[in-house]
C-alpha cells in the first residue's frame, strides 16, 4: 500500500462517525415521510339543517335591546350598535358572548318553539335593535340563490360582511316579503347577520334561501360556532346530538329524584359532559353535578366543580347559577366575605342576567351583617330604583326597615314596615293577581313585616 492509499484510507477513518450521523438522519428522515403522521383530532361542530317545511332558518345566535341611537330614527339600519365589537361587517359571535349595548349572545332554536309559519317573533321590546346571526356551512359553492325575507320592522342582511338587503319601513313581518337575488354562498363557511329593529308593537323574522327557480334550499350546515381556519370538521347533527344528550341529563334527574341516589346521579350528569361535551345538557350537567355533589356533603367537590363548568363552559348560561350555588356554599361555611365578593362578581359580570336581582338581595342582607348599613341601604335602594313594582322591590324594603332598627330608629323602620304591606298588597292584587306562586312570597314578606311592627320577630 503506498503512501497515497494509507492517507485516502484515514481519511475515510475520519469521517466514520461523520457518515454514521449522516445516515441515521436519513433514515429518519424516510421513516417520517412513509410513516403515518399524529394528527390533531377533528373538531366538533354541531349543525341543523333549514327545515322541512320550506328551508326556513331557525337555529340563531341573537343578541337583543341594542337601544336606537335616535340621531338615526327613521333609518335605523344605518347604525352600527356593535361598532365596539369590531362592527356589524366583522363580528364572529359565540354563544354567551357579551355586547356592549346589548344582552349576551345566546342560542335560540326557534322550531323547538315552534312556528309553524317559517318566522320567529322576538318579544316585543319598543324602540330597539335584535341581531340574528348564524355561520352557513356549503359543502360547494351556490350560485344565482335568492335570499328571501320577512321582518318587523326595518331589516338590514350582511353575508360575509357585505350588505345584500336593506329594509327601512315599519310593518308587521311576513313569509318572503322581500327577495335579494344573485346570491352566492362561498364553498365552506359564510357568516349571515340580520338586525332588525323594534319601533313598536310585534317584532319578528323569517329567513330562507331559494335557488334561482324558487325551490327551497334544505342542505345547507346551519352552525352556531366554527373552528379556527384549516382545522378538520367533524359535523355533528345537532338535533340527535342534543336529544341523546338531554335524555340523559333527564336520566340524572329521575336517579336523584325517584331513587335518592345523588352519587349514582352525579356520576351520570359526568356521563353526559364526556359524552356530549359540545351539547347544550354539558355545562348544565357539571352545575347539577355540583349541586349533588353540596347534597352528599362534599362542599370541596362541589366548588371544584362550580369551578370546571366556569373554565370548559364560560359563556354557558349556568355559569351565573354557578355563581349563585358558590355563594350559597360560602354563606353555609359561614365565609360571608367570599359570598359577598361572588354576588358582586355576578351583579359586575352578568348584566341583563335574571339572577341579579335576588344576588342583590343577598348582598345587602350580608353588607348588613357584615356592618356595613351604609352599603346594604345603598344596594337595597338601587333594587328599588331599578326593580320598582317587582317581588324585590318589596323585599328590599323591608330589609330597609330591618337596617334602621338595627341603627335604633324604631318609628322610621315601622314606618317602612307597613309601606311594604301596602306594596305587597298592591302587587299582589295588581301586577301579580295571576301568580299564586308569587302571591304566596309577598304574603309571606307582609307576615313578616307586620310581625315586627308588633313586636314578635
Amino acid at each position: 500500500m503506498n503512501q497515497t492509499e494509507k492517507e485516502h484510507m484515514t481519511s475515510q477513518r475520519g469521517l466514520g462517525p461523520l457518515r454514521e450521523s449522516l445516515l441515521i438522519l436519513a433514515a429518519m428522515l424516510i421513516v417520517s415521510l412513509v410513516a403515518p403522521q399524529a394528527h390533531a383530532a377533528p373538531e366538533d361542530v354541531i349543525y341543523y339543517t333549514p327545515t322541512d317545511e320550506g328551508g326556513f332558518i331557525l337555529d340563531w345566535l341573537v343578541s337583543r335591546l341594542h337601544i336606537f341611537d335616535y340621531a338615526y330614527l327613521g333609518g335605523t339600519t344605518l347604525y352600527d350598535a356593535l361598532e365596539s365589537e369590531g362592527g356589524e361587517k366583522n363580528i364572529e359571535p359565540r354563544a354567551g358572548m357579551k355586547a356592549a349595548k346589548g344582552l349576551p349572545w345566546q342560542e335560540c332554536h326557534y322550531k323547538i318553539a315552534g312556528s309553524a309559519r317559517g318566522a320567529f317573533e322576538f318579544p316585543p321590546a319598543s324602540m330597539t335593535l335584535t341581531y340574528a346571526f348564524i355561520y352557513v356551512y356549503a359543502d360547494e359553492e351556490m350560485k344565482d340563490l335568492l335570499l328571501c325575507t320577512g321582518s318587523d320592522d326595518a331589516l338590514l342582511v350582511l353575508l360575509n360582511g357585505e350588505k345584500v338587503q336593506q329594509i327601512q319601513m315599519q310593518r308587521g313581518y311576513a313569509v318572503d316579503q322581500d327577495t335579494a337575488s344573485g346570491i352566492t354562498l362561498r364553498k365552506g363557511w359564510n357568516r349571515l347577520l340580520c338586525k332588525i329593529d323594534d319601533y313598536g308593537g310585534g317584532h319578528g323574522l323569517c329567513v330562507r334561501f331559494k335557488t334561482a327557480d324558487s325551490k327551497p334550499v334544505t342542505d345547507l350546515k346551519i352552525c352556531l360556532s366554527r373552528p379556527a381556519d384549516n382545522v378538520e370538521i367533524n359535523f355533528i347533527p345537532g338535533v340527535t346530538y342534543e336529544a341523546e344528550a338531554a335524555h340523559l341529563l333527564r336520566e340524572a334527574m329521575k336517579i336523584n329524584a325517584e331513587q335518592g341516589d345523588a352519587a349514582g346521579a352525579e356520576k351520570t350528569c359526568r356521563q353526559v359532559v364526556a359524552k356530549y361535551p359540545k351539547s347544550n345538557a354539558a355545562p348544565e350537567a357539571l352545575y347539577q353535578a355540583a349541586r349533588f355533589l353540596s347534597q352528599l356533603n362534599k362542599p370541596d367537590d362541589a366548588l371544584k366543580t362550580f369551578d370546571e363548568l366556569s373554565t370548559r363552559y364560560p359563556y354557558a348560561k349556568w355559569v351565573e347559577d354557578a355563581l349563585i350555588g358558590r355563594a350559597d356554599i360560602y354563606k353555609a361555611k359561614g365565609d360571608l366575605d367570599a359570598a359577598r365578593k361572588v354576588f358582586e362578581l355576578l351583579i359586575v359580570n352578568h348584566e341583563g342576567s335574571n339572577l341579579i336581582p335576588d344576588a342583590m338581595i343577598d348582598l345587602a342582607r350580608i353588607q348588613a351583617q357584615k356592618g356595613d348599613p351604609d352599603g346594604s341601604d345603598s344596594t337595597l335602594n338601587e333594587v328599588r330604583r331599578k326593580l320598582p313594582d317587582t317581588v324585590q322591590s318589596v323585599q328590599a324594603l323591608e330589609l330597609l326597615g330591618d337596617n334602621r332598627k338595627a341603627q335604633n330608629q324604631p318609628n322610621e323602620a315601622k314606618a317602612l314596615w307597613k309601606q311594604t304591606i301596602d306594596e305587597a298588597k298592591a302587587l299582589s292584587e295588581g301586577k301579580y293577581i295571576w301568580y299564586v306562586n308569587v302571591q304566596a312570597v309577598l304574603q309571606s314578606i307582609s307576615d313578616s313585616s307586620r310581625a315586627k311592627i308588633e313586636g314578635k320577630k
